[in-house]
Formats: C-alpha cells, sequence, structure tokens
C-alpha cells in the first residue's frame, strides 16, 4: 500500500512538472534555486549568539569586580598595591636580563672574555678574588690568555659646586681597556707606563660625569 500510493505521488508530481509548456517546471527549479542561495548567504546567527552571551558574561563579572572594590577600599587598596610592586619589580628584572643576556655589552669578541677567580679548598671558598701577588705570577706565567686584568670596584663622593654626588668606579691594570678592545673616545689609551714606579696616577672618565662636573 505504501510504495503505490509513494510511486502514484511521483508519478502526479512528475507529470505535473512536465506536463504543459514546461513554463511550471522552470519555475519551481528558479524558485528553489533562489532559496538556496538566501540561505548560503544568511549569517551564521547561531555563532553572533555565542560570541554575545560571552562578552554579557565578561560583562557582568568586570561590574560585580568593581562593586565589590568599591565595598572594600582597603583590601582594593592593598591588592592595588602588591599589583604595582609586583609589576615594578618584575620590569626591572627583565630590563636587567634583557640587557645583559639578549643584549649584551658592545665589545668586540665578548664571547672569548673570561673571568677567573680563586679557589681556597681548606676553607671551602670560591670565587675569591686574587692576591694582587698570584695576580702578577699569573701575568708572567700566563700562555693560555691572550691578555688579564685585573679590577677592584670602590666609590666615593665627589663635592664642589652643587651638592655632592656619589660615584662609582674601578682600579683597573694594565691591559684592561685592551683587554676589552675598547679605546676613549677622546685622549689616550691607560698603558703599562702608568703603571711604573713614581709615575702619577691617571683616571679615565664617563662622558656622563666629563659633561656634569667638567664641563664638557
Amino acid at each position: 500500500m505504501r510504495s503505490t500510493l509513494y510511486g502514484v505521488g511521483i508519478d502526479r508530481l512528475g507529470s505535473v512538472l512536465r506536463g504543459g509548456d514546461g513554463s511550471i517546471g522552470f519555475g519551481v527549479a528558479r524558485v528553489l534555486r533562489a532559496r538556496a542561495t538566501r540561505d548560503e548567504n544568511r549569517p551564521d546567527s547561531g555563532s553572533a549568539v555565542r560570541v554575545g552571551r560571552k562578552m554579557t558574561a565578561i560583562l557582568q563579572d568586570v561590574i560585580y569586580g568593581l562593586r565589590m572594590m568599591r565595598k572594600s577600599p582597603g583590601v582594593t587598596a592593598l591588592a592595588v598595591f602588591t599589583l604595582a610592586l609586583g609589576i615594578g619589580a618584575n620590569t626591572a628584572i627583565f630590563s636587567n636580563v634583557n640587557a645583559l643576556l639578549p643584549r649584551p655589552f658592545a665589545f668586540p669578541d665578548l664571547d672569548r672574555v673570561a673571568v677567573v677567580w680563586e679557589t681556597v679548598p681548606k676553607q671551602d671558598a670560591n670565587n675569591v678574588k686574587a692576591a694582587p701577588a698570584n695576580f702578577r705570577d699569573w701575568t708572567e706565567q700566563n700562555k693560555t690568555f691572550s691578555y688579564l686584568a685585573a679590577i677592584h670596584g670602590w666609590d666615593a663622593n665627589v663635592t664642589g659646586n652643587g651638592v655632592a654626588e656619589r660615584v662609582e668606579g674601578y682600579q683597573v691594570s694594565a691591559d684592561f681597556f685592551t683587554l676589552l678592545g675598547v679605546a676613549p673616545q677622546l685622549g689616550r689609551q691607560i698603558g703599562r707606563v702608568d703603571f711604573e714606579h713614581g709615575v702619577a696616577p691617571v683616571v679615565v672618565l664617563s662622558h656622563g660625569f666629563w659633561q656634569r662636573h667638567l664641563g664638557g
């Protein structure tokens, strides 16, 4: 029974589509194509609804958070202070690491520069600064390094016109600047002659110190 009715329905529909001069069949096909085109051009309303719901939920969370912060100003101030302190510390650490690792000092052949320390096994001491006599022995017996240089940090208060300024400096040996491969912008380079007995001490100034205190 079902197959008979289905066959009759198909035959009648087919006779209608094929009947007459064919204009009805053309019209039906034309309407079907137009509906299919409108369906393809219709935007995905489901995606738009989901995005709108997410934005609404985020906005509600922000409003709720602002209300809670307004009710507890003390807790809010503490949270803001802690957040600011953490951001400042991370920024300072990142600036130092970024300056030393990805962007190291602009010295030529910096990858060939090494730091040498003394060790005292009996005292379980590592990274000990070399004694002056030991450094002299290293320099005279050196057959590995191109140059050996020693440094010793110091600081002082510079007084004169205006407010006193705290400055930092280093006492260096004769081959320090030669080892680093740098030369002064003005004046001569420090050499071994400056370390001979009876010679007046010399100093290398930074550009900033020269401009602030010596009218550069």
